[in-house]
């Protein structure tokens, strides 16, 4: 059964509108996603082009770390 997911654009802000994910990886070990690769998805209408994010947020473990 599909369904689509219905919401607000990130790109134009349009509400309720069919969203479309686009998905951004990044080769960085992080506790928030699985596996060795961090990404972010950004949810947009059919009528815009996500642009990659200028910051994203990265958790990381410091036990795997050693702090100076």
């Amino acid at each position: 059964m599909n369904e689509a997911e219905v919401g607000r654009c990130e790109c134009c802000g349009a509400e309720s509108v069919v969203l479309t994910r686009k998905y951004f990886y990044y080769e960085v070990e992080c506790e928030c996603c699985s596996g060795d690769t961090h990404f972010h998805i950004a949810r947009h209408c059919n009528d815009c082009k996500p642009k990659e994010p200028n910051n994203i947020r990265v958790v990381l473990s410091t036990d795997k770390y050693n702090m100076v």
